[in-house]
């Protein structure tokens, strides 16, 4: 069995849903591969960008394959959540 990697970056979101009309949204995304024992991965917040969050993360996923080199079927979930002001993430869209 070998690896190999997959290296994505998070550039942004756009048109998100307000959660809480009057109050700006801070939202950070965070990515993981299914089946894998990896640690899922985040994005710094983006305190500037509102309903438009804008990241440029680089993340990289390193997979098994076998050693034909295929990979076996695994799906990258990324989830987006807004931090509350009272410092507490909740889920807005996966």
């Amino acid at each position: 069995m070998g690896r190999r990697s997959l290296d994505i970056v998070l550039m942004y979101a756009s048109s998100l849903t307000r959660q809480n009309h009057g109050s700006r949204m801070v939202v950070h995304a965070q990515a993981n591969i299914t089946n894998d024992t990896m640690p899922v991965q985040s994005t710094s917040p983006d305190h500037a960008g509102d309903v438009n969050p804008r990241w440029y993360h680089h993340l990289s996923f390193n997979l098994q394959c076998s050693s034909g080199g295929s990979t076996s079927p695994e799906h990258l979930k990324i989830d987006l959540f807004n931090t509350t002001p009272d410092g507490s993430s909740l889920l807005i869209g996966s």
